[in-house]
């Protein structure tokens, strides 16, 4: 529900945003891969706190071991707290394994990789209408062909990552 990228004046952006800092603002570029920033400054504007840099270290849970909210740190000065919340949502991407580890003992769900990409033209996508993901080449990679901001993103997974 983000829609398509498109430029928002300064002065737009300080209407719907009025907490950001006005030095140095010129306007937006109003993305949809920029969906988190969104979520972010969503939740801020409905008097949420929201951290960057910071990790979970573990999960909090009541009497009944529901998980109720989660210790973090700061990871740029060291400092600890806990968050609590009526429900959590491991929405960490290639980290879910790492949260999911603190309720369980072992989980392998996640498989990160690195990779080589590219972006080529959109007519690569058929003008940004279709997609392709092939995860049985002959030399066990990942390749993909994927439309993406108006071109088309190529690329593979070359070796696991930590």
């Amino acid at each position: 529900a983000m829609g398509n990228s498109y430029y928002v004046s300064r002065d737009k952006v300080l209407e719907e945003f009025p907490w950001l800092k006005k030095d140095n603002l010129v306007g937006a570029i109003h993305n949809d891969a920029r969906m988190n920033v969104a979520l972010a400054l969503t939740a801020i504007s409905h008097g949420a706190t929201v951290a960057n840099h910071v990790e979970v270290t573990h999960l909090l849970k009541n009497e009944n071991g529901k998980i109720i909210g989660a210790r973090v740190r700061d990871n740029l000065n060291g400092e600890e707290w806990d968050v609590k919340s009526k429900g959590v949502i491991n929405a960490t991407g290639v980290f879910a394994d790492n949260i999911i580890s603190l309720d369980k003992k072992k989980n392998n769900i996640i498989k990160p990789a690195s990779g080589v990409h590219i972006i080529l033209p959109n007519y690569y996508s058929l003008g940004g209408k279709m997609g392709m993901l092939d995860k049985a080449t002959s030399d066990g990679r990942v390749l993909f062909v994927l439309p993406w901001e108006g071109n088309t993103l190529v690329g593979t997974t070359d070796s696991p990552s930590e």
